[in-house]
């Protein structure tokens, strides 16, 4: 009987060696086809899709951190079919769960570049600091600088490209290589694309897509022919530019990555109405249209809307050309909406920065105190002295804390009530600054008049000279209009090239020479910085509370009147309302 008992423990002793050892294995290869999934994700996407789906079969004897890897691994699946939702679930629950720095690490690098495909930039910005302070602690170089190109692309979306630049200029001293490096060239072309243009030569761009294809990563060289074709475009270089992107139009469109499809066709369409291929410019606006319905990506659906517009112009088609021109000015809305939160995102991202930097030197403060009291404990002798620092050093930090918070409270309501570009109210503060005035005269029955003014041909000097000279033209107008007026009147940006002037006190007559003297002003503008060839004028309504009454809205209905009236007569002059 003891015989056979020390038989079963013995046979339950190998069974268990066996299992274990079994166990080991597969657990071995486990971590094999991860890391297989990992190497192929971006450069063989059919195989990658195939390894998630057979792993998601043997899932149930994973260890916890391959459950983790794998968690990951299907995040970038549901970013990449444009599942932006399930993938943020993915990638968060491996960022708060994982007690691998490198996983959470990437984790944290994915979010990011989700956030910034859904524009929501604050929730991205979370992530970018957790990544910037792991950097120093993930061990391994080539995960550090995926995050350090992951932190780049995020300001590349944000359009802040000089913080992009000095992470490539980081990456190129430690001496990144692979796949991150053919990354990092093509963010380095599109900053640089969009900020030293004329520096670049159409070579670089070809040696960034060999090495990218060296590389296996066939999407981002396409990403960075896409950027090519820009280039080429703002060369004049049409047809270079067609035949870019026409040669791999079969490996684009195979990739099923929606904003590389979308840029490309945005791009087609742009550069065969530059050769007058009207259908083919056509053609491609439209499939931007239709693989983007629900305006993800807001420049290429810009560019579309504007090339339909122009093709429907140029047929004489007038009513669809209307109704492009309606579309184009929504999505510039959206486009100038998103600009607008970037720069919230920005502002906010510095601030909570700032007071993060001072909540820590709050407590250091407030350590240096208790090491304080602990000394003036062995030392009574001296307490008194050491009691009226304390409260002296207590104070200065309250006092500055407030005055800290003050000011930050100013600067975000300036934020609120200004036009940031112009340094004019917006239309809302203008709107009740004016109605204040304006309530406050009627009681006492005194006169005030109504300027507005919209600039001529804004569209066109945008088109033709581009946004930044756009902007340099209103800032300009809004600083020459300053002069003309006095430290009583209400200047106001109302629309997008459109200004009012509320002169509280002041007869038709005298606002009607203001107005010229702010018409001869912007007439006289030159010297620009982004060309100076740029010509500025500008059309002028005038009304008072006499003509008008003393509600805003009747003011500005009669005063746009006037101004319409100007444009029709020839532009470049002031009408004064005249009552029916």
């Amino acid at each position: 009987m003891l015989d056979l008992l020390k038989q079963l423990l013995f046979i339950l002793f190998i069974s268990l060696l066996l299992g274990s050892a079994i166990f080991a294995v597969k657990a071995n290869n486990f971590d094999e086809q991860l890391h297989r999934a990992e190497q192929i994700k971006s450069a063989d996407r059919k195989s990658f899709s195939l390894l998630l789906r057979e792993l998601k079969e043997k899932a149930n004897f994973f260890s916890i951190e391959q459950k983790y890897h794998f968690i990951y691994l299907s995040g970038y699946e549901h970013a990449y079919q444009g599942r932006l939702e399930d993938a943020i679930n993915a990638y968060k629950h491996v960022f708060d769960n994982s007690r691998n720095l490198s996983l959470k690490y990437r984790g944290a690098l994915s979010l990011i570049n989700v956030y910034a495909l859904k524009r929501d930039w604050g929730k991205g910005f979370k992530y970018l600091r957790f990544i910037q302070q792991a950097s120093d602690d993930i061990p391994d170089q080539s995960t550090r600088h995926l995050g350090l190109v992951g932190v780049s692309i995020f300001y590349n979306e944000l359009e802040q490209f000089s913080y992009s630049l000095n992470i490539s200029k980081k990456l190129k001293s430690e001496e990144v290589a692979g796949r991150n490096k053919c990354l990092a060239l093509g963010l380095e072309l599109k900053a640089l694309l969009n900020t030293q243009p004329e520096n670049l030569q159409a070579e670089e761009f070809e040696s960034a897509i060999n090495l990218c294809i060296q590389e296996g990563e066939i999407v981002v060289a396409n990403v960075i022919r896409t950027n090519l074709s820009q280039y080429l475009i703002n060369d004049s270089q049409y047809e270079q530019a067609i035949e870019v992107l026409t040669q791999n139009m079969s490996q684009i469109l195979d990739s099923n990555y929606k904003l590389l499809i979308v840029d490309t066709h945005a791009i087609l369409a742009k550069a065969y109405l530059s050769i007058k291929a009207f259908e083919l410019a056509k053609q491609h606006a439209e499939k931007v249209i239709v693989n983007n319905p629900d305006v993800k990506y807001i420049k290429p659906i810009v560019s579309s809307f504007y090339v339909l517009y122009q093709i429907a112009l140029t047929n004489s088609d007038y009513k669809v050309a209307a109704k492009y021109l309606e579309r184009y000015s929504e999505v510039q809305k959206i486009q100038y909406q998103d600009t607008k939160a970037k720069q919230l995102a920005i502002e906010l991202a510095r601030y909570e920065s700032k007071e993060k930097d001072n909540q820590i030197k709050l407590l250091n403060k407030q350590n240096e105190i208790l090491q304080l009291e602990r000394a003036l404990s062995k030392e009574s002798a001296i307490y008194n002295r050491w009691l009226i620092i304390l409260l002296v050093v207590t104070v200065s930090i309250l006092f500055l804390w407030v005055f800290y918070v003050k000011r930050s409270q100013q600067r975000l309501k300036y934020l609120a009530e200004y036009d940031s570009l112009t340094n004019t109210c917006n239309r809302a503060h203008f709107t009740q600054n004016a109605d204040s005035v304006l309530n406050y005269f009627s009681k006492s029955n005194r006169t005030a008049s109504l300027i507005l003014f919209d600039l001529d041909h804004f569209k066109k000097i945008n088109d033709t000279y581009g946004h930044l000279a756009g902007d340099e033209v209103l800032k300009l107008v809004a600083n020459a209009c300053r002069d003309c007026v006095r430290k009583v009147d209400i200047l106001g940006r109302v629309g997008g090239e459109e200004f009012a002037i509320l002169l509280p006190g002041c007869e038709q007559e005298q606002a009607s020479k203001i107005a010229d003297d702010c018409r001869r002003k912007v007439s006289e503008l030159k010297n620009f910085e982004s060309n100076n060839e740029i010509s500025v004028s500008a059309s002028f309504g005038v009304t008072d509370t006499v003509l008008s009454g003393y509600q805003l809205k009747d003011l500005i209905a009669h005063a746009d009147e006037a101004m319409y009236l100007a444009k029709r007569r020839g532009r470049n002059q002031v009408v004064i309302h005249k009552p029916d």
